[in-house]
């Protein structure tokens, strides 16, 4: 299982991982406990996915099914290979989630599983999905601002995290950026945190296209092969390298 989460702003955590499951075949579980929004943007042809299977509907299957069928019967079909559990649409819905159960089922699945949490910090009610993860994924653009507050949101959060789990998570930086500036603002952002309290669990810097035609279809179900996916495929293989040497490989359990 692998993670993705932001700090602030709009960075495209949510096209970030929808793009790794498609190219990975895998499952994206919207887990975002202020609600997701793929219900709305994602199309399956020209209609919108059904209101159910959610989240909920995963929550509410864990109690009593094993992980894979939980993840089967609450996930929609998307593209040739890959499946997502939608977010519910309402953060009024977190109460009714039991998180570390949730985590469970996403960890203990045998395919592959992204994980969008959305907005992160030591207090998110989703902090069991980033402790139980192979890999965690800040998912960023490449601004100053954006490096400062990633540097900043790892510190406070590493620490929550790794009590949680009883030692530090692994952590590779998304970055969502135009591919011809990619490689040197990576390596920006490696300098930046290496330098950092958070510097020793943090991996080299993976990065995705960005690439409005390759989101938009997207969002329609269709993986054309573009900067964004071409990039979402190397950014798999860059992931999966990094994974710990002690657990299976990242987005696998």
């Amino acid at each position: 299982m692998i993670t993705l989460f932001s700090d602030k702003g709009s960075p495209g955590c949510t096209t970030a991982g929808l793009s790794l499951a498609m190219v990975a075949g895998a499952i994206l579980i919207e887990a975002d406990p202020f609600g997701g929004d793929l219900a709305y943007r994602l199309r399956r042809g020209r209609q919108p996915l059904p209101e159910t299977p959610t989240l909920l509907t995963a929550a509410a299957l864990a109690r009593t099914t094993t992980p894979d069928e939980t993840l089967l019967q609450a996930s929609h079909a998307v593209g040739e290979q890959a499946r997502v559990v939608p977010g519910y649409g309402f953060a009024e819905h977190a109460a009714s989630v039991d998180w570390q159960r949730l985590a469970s089922t996403a960890s203990h699945a045998t395919v592959p599983t992204v994980v969008d949490v959305g907005r992160a910090s030591s207090a998110s009610p989703a902090l069991p999905l980033l402790a139980d993860a192979d890999l965690v994924i800040p998912v960023l653009r490449p601004t100053m601002e954006a490096f400062l507050r990633v540097r900043d949101r790892l510190q406070r959060l590493l620490p929550v995290i790794a009590d949680l789990r009883s030692g530090p998570p692994s952590v590779v930086p998304l970055l969502v950026v135009q591919p011809r500036h990619a490689r040197s603002l990576a390596a920006d952002l490696d300098d930046f945190l290496a330098s950092t309290s958070s510097g020793p669990v943090v991996h080299p810097t993976a990065w995705i296209a960005e690439d409005a035609a390759g989101a938009a279809d997207l969002y329609r179900s269709q993986a054309r092969r573009g900067p964004l996916m071409k990039s979402a495929g190397q950014a798999w293989a860059a992931l999966q390298a990094s994974a710990p040497a002690d657990r299976d490989q990242a987005g696998v359990s």
